[in-house]
């Protein structure tokens, strides 16, 4: 994820001393074909390393120069090499068919341990002895507990590259006495396994680039077991670089055909990497989310760039540095070796993730400790009861319990007259948010100076003036975090964010503001802003106020708990997913998830800036469906288009809002999405509306056979993360803060989660094109006659496969993401409670798959007692007043909600 408005900048260290060597022929000059595996051998301080294609393996003594190189010849193609302890005559090797043992002298192979079948343990889907023969081993290293990591791929020597090698770990420490060596398969697949490497400076991490990726992937590593986990990409070769020469900086820009390939780490943790292709070594250091990257190049002959470029590739290609010694094998021209030096240019200590969220959780403390008069004792948290809905009520005044329990039309309609005053309104819900903070933490911080600061001008203006400042005069709105306000942090939910601070305020604050409001909280989001859930590692979980074992959902859950306790009546979220609706749906309350393009989105952190394959919005979340007419109507009505381009100039168009859509009405119910059934509470709501709409004059509905949605699914999932999760992991990592599950889940586990080339994401986006004009069309089939008339207007769904899912179970995001894909405004309200006596599970139901079977597994009816259930209703692109006023009459005709709500 990357700000919309703030950018990395360049860092240049214009002091910082270069080591310029001249070269004038190569250092080794040798016919090889695929030089790979440099390793030192401390021993006879020598250098050796293979030829795999050559099928020879060299050494060279340092101290006595060029003059002293090498060789064996080896009967099979050797990758990498390495010492064994103890023994001066061989060495172990990985070659063509596996692990072996190497005389040094004389270069006879005895394997202990061969991959793929012969000793049954490591398989693939590909076996015999063709595809044996197909393989050779490339690349890898031993680590400090003395296992052997090497990665295997397709012999391309004869055969395609394809994607089906492995990186494998020999381990002789765990052996027994009759099986003297373990192997198992670590990775597996990948296509061109290279350098694989432990930094010094970084613990528990395990390196490993793929240069069919073109990208160095980094893994947590549990050393005592030799385990990975968790991979995410660390440094993608793309773009330019700048690099330095004697006089001057030229920049180098990689082409497709240029890949990272070896490395190793120096004392100070700064990673060097050949690029084959390029004639380069690039120094990689990591600056938290930055990677400072410097290039060592060779100049050609005629002097015009610091690196080969395509046509003048070495001779003998760089493929994996021996940085350690202080040689390189270098191309047979007249070279310029330049090295800038930035050993000295140490970054600043960094604070460790934990005691970043400390002093967050302080900061907020703080700003609720200003709250005037201070905010009411509340139990301990392990004190708590499950529903904590009616606490506010037992601890705050009579006239704050009133205020805050008003929607946002009657506060504005009290407010415009004078009859309450922006002060008071403003001071009544600091202090409810501060109590719905204790109950489900709910907030990032309070904004008690600035906000009654704010709203004392406001009530001045309006005694001064006898008129308000604009529609939203005085009322207070809560606002996610991640949508930034000048002056404020702006951390999106990561660690490595927390000293972002916002310069101007988003444009729909702006707007907002204009018209009158009174921002006074900010609240939680999770980590990657991508769960359906809301925890990060600043805050822990926000919980649902009608059971705190469930979740408030996600990504805009404070919202969603802050609205359901009354610590708001209106406020900001977000949504690409389901964001502002799995929270409405889950709290009880309302939300919209507009049509894309309508509502101002610049200033915001987005994941990443400037991409839209699915595009995300902002949505009112609010504690009445009027609340979510009024600020469609304020934030249209301001003509964003005309600062922001982006977005279309369709005016707010009240008329529909106020339609008598009753009278003559088609709703389409999706019972089942037929990927995940939703839980029988879920499945009671939708029957009690549908019967009530059945009674209604003039309206008819009909089923809505769901077209698909598995394929939705798989082109939202790709698109999501076309960078393959890049952009959320250079925010996650450089603080040091753990991957939370269910980040892990959209991103690490999730089998969409690709980086795409760029004919790959054309592939995804037409898929995605493709797929809306199938799904109009099923839709435009519901007409009874080919002018339109009697055409579907809304399709009636559930908003999730459940109601509040258990913490960490949020996993099907289908109910919301397929409206998101299709791009169609969704609108979510409450309807009932769940009731443990009636909603009970079905005990011969067989779930037709693994994610019904987790969603199904999860259900328990005691654990749901009284927590809402809503539904959603879908319009089509662009009909978003149509929605805002068919569910305002519904209300009235039916009597939403069938229970009462605070």
């Amino acid at each position: 994820m990357s700000s919309s408005s703030n950018t990395s900048p360049r860092l240049d260290y214009p002091s910082a001393p270069m080591q310029v060597w001249d070269v004038v022929k190569p250092w080794i000059d040798t016919p090889m074909i695929l030089g790979e595996g440099p390793y030192y051998e401390p021993a006879t301080h020598s250098i050796r390393w293979t030829d795999i294609m050559g099928k020879k393996i060299y050494w060279v003594d340092l101290d006595k120069g060029p003059d002293s190189l090498r060789s064996v010849d080896v009967e099979d193609a050797v990758g990498v090499t390495a010492d064994i302890h103890g023994d001066d005559e061989n060495i172990i090797v990985a070659a063509k068919y596996g692990y072996a043992i190497m005389n040094k002298k004389n270069g006879k192979l005895k394997y202990v341990k061969k991959t793929w079948i012969d000793e049954g343990e490591v398989k693939s889907e590909r076996e015999g002895p063709d595809f044996k023969a197909s393989m050779r081993f490339n690349d890898g290293a031993v680590d400090v507990r003395g296992r052997f990591w090497a990665g295997s791929m397709t012999d391309n020597s004869k055969y395609a590259v394809e994607n089906e090698g492995a990186v494998f770990l020999l381990d002789p420490a765990s052996a027994g006495d009759n099986n003297p060596y373990v192997l198992s398969s670590v990775i597996s697949p990948v296509m061109i396994p290279n350098g694989i490497g432990w930094s010094p400076t970084k613990k528990g991490v395990l390196y490993i680039t793929d240069s069919s990726t073109r990208t160095i992937w980094e893994f947590d590593y549990e050393e005592d077991k030799g385990v990975v986990s968790n991979r995410r990409p660390w440094f993608v070769l793309e773009g330019s670089i700048v690099i330095p020469t004697a006089s001057s900086e030229e920049f180098f820009t990689f082409d497709s055909s240029m890949v990272p390939d070896g490395f190793q780490f120096d004392v100070h943790g700064h990673l060097w990497t050949a690029i084959w292709g390029a004639g380069m070594v690039l120094k990689i250091e990591d600056r938290g989310q930055q990677r400072v990257v410097t290039g060592v190049g060779f100049t050609t002959q005629s002097g015009k760039s610091t690196a080969a470029p395509p046509s003048e590739k070495p001779s003998i290609p760089l493929s994996n540095t021996a940085l350690a010694t202080r040689h390189l094998v270098l191309p047979k021209t007249k070279s310029q070796f330049i090295i800038h030096n930035l050993t000295a240019m140490s970054p600043p200590p960094q604070r460790t993730w934990q005691e970043i969220a400390h002093a967050a959780q302080e900061h907020r403390a703080a700003t609720l400790s200003k709250v005037d008069p201070a905010l009411p004792s509340l139990p301990a948290e392990q004190d708590l009861p499950s529903n904590v809905t009616h606490i506010p009520a037992q601890v705050l005044t009579a006239d704050e319990i009133e205020i805050t329990s008003q929607p946002a039309e009657a506060l504005l309609a009290a407010l415009a007259t004078g009859s309450l005053n922006s002060v008071t309104v403003t001071r009544a819900f600091l202090r409810r948010a501060g109590v719905a903070q204790g109950l489900t933490n709910c907030l990032t911080e309070l904004l008690p100076e600035r906000a009654l600061q704010r709203a004392e001008y406001l009530d001045e203006y309006l005694a001064k003036h006898k008129r308000v400042v604009g529609p939203f005069h005085g009322l207070p709105i809560s606002v996610k975090e991640h949508i930034g306000m000048r002056g404020l942090g702006l951390n999106g939910g990561f660690i490595s964010q927390w000293e972002n601070v916002s310069e101007e305020d988003a444009h729909a604050l702006q707007i907002l503001d204009k018209a009158g409001a009174v921002f006074y909280a900010r609240t939680t989001q999770p980590q990657t802003i991508m769960h359906l859930e809301t925890r990060s590692n600043f805050f822990g979980n926000t919980v649902n106020p009608y059971n705190r074992v469930l979740t408030a959902g996600g990504s805009s859950g404070g919202e969603g708990a802050l609205i359901a306790v009354r610590g708001s009546c209106l406020g900001i979220g977000s949504d690409i997913g389901g964001s502002v609706r799995s929270p409405a749906g889950n709290c009880g309350i309302y939300s919209l998830r507009p049509t894309s393009a309508r509502l101002p989105v610049r200033g915001w952190l987005s994941t990443p800036a400037g991409t839209d394959s699915i595009t995300p919005v902002i949505g009112p979340m609010s504690a009445s469906v009027e609340g979510i007419n009024l600020f469609m109507e304020v934030l249209i009505d301001a003509k964003p288009w005309l600062t922001e381009p982006s977005l279309l100039p369709i005016p707010w168009q009240k008329e529909l809002t106020k339609q008598p859509w009753m009278q003559k009405l088609k709703i389409a119910v999706l019972w089942d999405d037929e990927v995940v059934r939703p839980h029988p509470p879920v499945t009671r709501a939708l029957k009690e509306v549908v019967a009530k709409l059945e009674a209604v004059p003039g309206v008819e509905v009909v089923d809505w056979k769901p077209y698909k949605h598995d394929e939705a699914w798989s082109i939202a999932a790709s698109l999501y993360f076309a960078d393959g999760g890049k952009a959320e992991a250079d925010l996650v990592e450089p603080s040091g803060e753990p991957w939370l599950p269910l980040s892990r889940h959209i991103i690490h586990d999730n089998e969409y989660c690709k980086r795409l080339s760029i004919e790959e994401l054309w592939f995804w986006q037409h898929k995605r094109e493709t797929y809306r004009e199938e799904y109009a069309k099923v839709w435009n089939e519901t007409a009874t006659d080919l002018s339109g008339e009697g055409i579907v207007d809304v399709i009636l769904s559930p908003v999730g496969p459940g109601a509040a899912p258990v913490l960490e179970t949020a996993k099907w995001w289908g109910y919301t993401s397929q409206w998101n894909v299709v791009d169609y405004p969704a609108i979510v309200f409450p309807v009932t409670k769940c009731d443990a006596k009636v909603d009970i599970k079905d005990p011969s139901y067989v779930p037709r798959n693994e994610k019904d079977k987790q969603n199904w597994d999860i259900y328990n009816s005691a654990t749901y007692q009284g927590v809402p259930v809503s539904l959603q209703m879908i319009c089509r692109r662009y009909e978003d007043e149509k929605l805002v006023g068919i569910l305002a009459h519904m209300q009235k005709t039916i009597g939403l909600p069938f229970v009462p709500f605070p």
